[in-house]
């Protein structure tokens, strides 16, 4: 374990703690979720945080250049507070050897990030126990180690230890000029949104209103041909009542004709 230590001492030094560990050309974010973590340093009560943890591929201009998995733990409240990591492939060669692991550098990251999500899942049969994975950050002989843990009602089973080193002043530098980046691309991107849905809210508003105008065009023309049909209703209902009582009177004419001629008959 002690070995172990030393090991990931070495890579936090020499590629977390100088200035330039963080200030690389390409960096793809694979994961970021602000988690519960358990803070624990060495001479102090144990303390829960939501930090916000990101799991990065760092890389350079060149195609040629290394890629780098890079760690990063930071309390989005706090600009100060960031612990960083950077493993390249012969950093996680000695790692694998050195904790058992099962997977190759390439999948290592994917692998990292099933276990992140398993942390937010709580323990079968518990709705609202805690989860049955934990992150773990605490200071043992002066180095901080990031621990992911499996619990259980026998042993808390340490799945993986990484040496996670604080960063340095320019570190937290370079970190908060990548977050404004960010949120500068973020702003950008919301604002291309903003400025799409604005045109299509103008062309939605001109649809409405060419439909209010035509629904009004077609509302008038209705009223129109029911007026008129109204009127010719009317006037033919007119003609008919004047044929009805036309016809009415002549049958009454006819009908006493009749009777008349009924009446002056000889017998």
């Amino acid at each position: 374990m002690r070995s172990e230590m030393n090991f990931m001492k070495s890579v936090s030094v020499n590629n977390v703690k100088s200035g330039d560990a963080m200030q690389l050309n390409n960096v793809e974010v694979l994961y970021t979720k602000v988690q519960r973590v358990y803070v624990k340093p060495q001479h102090k009560e144990e303390r829960q945080k939501d930090l916000r943890v990101n799991v990065e591929i760092h890389s350079g201009i060149s195609p040629v250049c290394q890629k780098n998995l890079c760690v990063l733990l930071a309390d989005d409240e706090d600009p100060c507070f960031l612990y960083s990591l950077l493993i390249n492939d012969e950093d996680f060669k000695i790692l694998k050897a050195q904790q058992g692991l099962l997977v190759d550098f390439d999948n290592f990251a994917t692998q990292l990030i099933c276990l992140l999500e398993q942390c937010n899942v709580s323990c079968p049969g518990a709705s609202k126990g805690p989860p049955k994975f934990l992150l773990l950050l605490a200071e043992e002989n002066s180095d901080w180690i990031f621990k992911l843990v499996e619990t259980n009602n026998f042993k808390h089973l340490c799945h993986l230890s990484l040496s996670i080193a604080p960063a340095s002043d320019n570190d937290i530098k370079t970190h908060m000029a990548m977050k404004i980046k960010k949120l500068k691309e973020d702003l950008g991107n919301r604002n291309r949104e903003a400025v799409g849905l604005e045109t299509r809210l103008n062309a939605l508003n001109e649809d409405f209103e060419s439909k209010v105008r035509e629904y009004e065009q077609l509302e008038q023309r209705f009223l129109a041909d029911r007026s008129q049909l109204q009127m010719t209703a009317s006037h033919q209902l007119s003609i008919e009542k004047e044929r009805l009582a036309q016809a009415k009177l002549e049958w009454q004419k006819v009908s006493e004709l009749e009777k008349n001629r009924a009446g002056t008959s000889p017998e």
